[in-house]
């Protein structure tokens, strides 16, 4: 059954690597492709977990047997339908894989004598029922070989597991592989073909990137275009949401490698995120048209201000997201609209970080109200100026799940 599952396992992969975009493939790095798609689909071996040890339970019981006739339910005498049953709870580790592992249940031990839960497997033995009662001897005995079969399994499963998923590995290595030279061959082939017929090759790229590299208009616009006035400009609403969507692009990124990121802190994505902000964004003679001023912070290079402000964080708890919250507001002044905080998210079950997130945001004393929710992870919500409690800031969440295990 474990061949099995792995062969269905691997033709998913495969077509998933296949209907990739050209690009993706092309540009992507061959150990962190394989990593990604093997972390997408496969088995973990179980584990048991010694330092809990086992522990045993005894059951009492009633049980009529469906052959039994209705005038037969209370005979005189003993009762006949009483049960004993024995149960030997063997602990087993975290497992993520365990949903599919059931799949595998052990042929030498009936079903019905072994129960899955998340953090122990269960095996019983029947102690006494209708017309049998086993001897102390023979349920030592029986427990003593179940015990055994069980351990065989485990030792063969794991084995067929590790195995496998090594063979999955160099599978997706050689898919990815074949995948590139196939790409590699189309170029080729495309660029001859270009050259014969003389006719620049259209080329495909993201339309919000597109517009923002070949939209003349400044990212900002000037808010009093008094001279005897102190200049005030604020970023447009368009531009805003050109550079949140980078951001997003960006983030998407860091997810489907979520291993080639487990070491960076805060600082060293923010990096990652500046980067890739200025290789879209042009700014005026050195390019960088976004700096880092703090430990964390991206701000938008207009020397008028702070007109856009981004927070990078590692999620860290509700309290600590609150004082995210509070320090973004900090460095607004009263003509800023708009603010970004972006937190990686290295902790397991995104979900439940999510509603505490939301959670932490409506408790902030500046939390006006929620505008909108893009997707399941960005969030855009209306909060107040210490200043000002009329004034509205509008702050763009954004949450990357960049869980890698232990």
């Amino acid at each position: 059954m474990v061949i099995q599952a792995y062969e269905e396992i691997g033709e998913n992969v495969k077509r998933r690597i296949d209907s990739e975009p050209d690009q993706f493939i092309a540009e992507a790095d061959v150990s962190e492709l394989v990593e990604y798609y093997f972390s997408m689909d496969h088995f973990l071996p179980l584990q048991i977990d010694r330092k809990k040890g086992e522990k045993s339970e005894i059951k009492k019981g009633f049980s009529i047997p469906a052959d039994i006739k209705k005038e037969e339910f209370f005979p005189e005498g003993k009762n006949p339908f009483g049960t004993l049953q024995l149960f030997i709870h063997i602990p087993i580790m975290e497992n993520p894989s365990l949903n599919g592992l059931r799949q595998f249940k052990p042929s030498t031990i009936p079903a019905s004598e072994i129960k899955w839960n998340e953090d122990e497997i269960c095996i019983c033995v029947n102690v006494r029922g209708y017309k049998f009662e086993k001897s102390d001897d023979q349920v030592v005995e029986e427990v003593t070989e179940k015990k055994k079969l069980f351990y065989e399994w485990i030792a063969l499963i794991n084995h067929q597991i590790e195995y496998q998923n090594e063979r999955l590995r160099s599978d997706i290595r050689d898919w990815i592989e074949i995948r590139k030279q196939e790409i590699k061959s189309d170029l080729r082939r495309n660029d001859a073909l270009i050259k014969k017929i003389n006719i620049p090759l259209l080329k495909k790229t993201d339309q919000v990137i597109t517009k923002v590299k070949l939209d003349k208009s400044p990212l900002i616009k000037r808010l009093r275009p008094n001279p005897t006035e102190k200049e005030e400009y604020v970023l447009d609403h368009k531009k805003m949401l050109d550079i949140v969507h980078v951001l997003d692009q960006q983030g998407r990124q860091f997810e489907k490698t979520p291993k080639s990121y487990k070491s960076l802190q805060e600082e060293d994505l923010r990096n990652v995120l500046l980067v890739n902000l200025n290789s879209v964004f042009e700014g005026k003679a050195t390019g960088e048209t976004f700096l880092r001023k703090g430990k964390t912070d991206i701000y938008l290079n207009i020397d008028k201000g702070n007109i856009l402000v981004c927070e990078c964080k590692i999620w860290s708890g509700m309290k600590l997201y609150c004082k995210a919250i509070s320090q973004l507001i900090s460095y607004l002044t009263w003509r800023n609209n708009y603010g970004i905080i972006i937190s990686f998210c290295k902790q397991k079950n995104l979900t439940t970080i999510l509603s505490k997130a939301k959670a932490a945001i409506q408790s902030h004393s500046s939390f006006k109200d929620t505008l909108e929710i893009p997707n399941k992870s960005h969030f855009i919500t209306n909060h107040c100026t210490s200043s000002d409690q009329r004034k509205l800031v509008e702050i763009h969440h954004l949450f990357y799940d960049l869980y890698a295990g232990s």
